[in-house]
């Protein structure tokens, strides 16, 4: 009983393997080398629970979606986040590079420096 319970763990994690390894081949041959780089911004409000929830699956999902190599920043914007969310923020901003924590007035300042505002 538990030889085929083991059996059927492993070629179920063989399957999910073999889909990964598809996938990357996948991304791999289909990949535009002339993708323009992009930001993604996160306005983060009082108190949320869910804020290192939403910085995960935000790197996650860049990195699945095989734009990771063109991905420039993640701003986290402070939109009156309590104390304990601002500390969650800037540990991942120490963690990732791509992950940049600011004010709104310094956001708007940054696309007004950039000329994009």
């Amino acid at each position: 009983m538990y030889l085929y319970i083991s059996a059927c763990i492993l070629v179920m994690l063989a399957v999910v393997g073999l889909v990964e390894l598809l996938r990357r081949v996948i991304f791999y041959l289909f990949k535009r080398k002339d993708a323009i780089p992009y930001a993604i911004v996160l306005p983060i409000y009082e108190q949320s629970e869910d804020c290192e929830y939403i910085l995960r699956s935000t790197l996650a999902d860049s990195a699945w979606n095989g734009n990771k190599n063109f991905l420039k920043k993640i701003y986290c914007i402070d939109c009156g986040m309590d104390k304990i969310t601002k500390e969650i923020c800037k540990i991942f901003c120490n963690e990732h590079n791509e992950i940049e924590l600011c004010t709104q007035e310094e956001f708007v300042s940054l696309l007004k420096a950039n000329e994009l505002l």
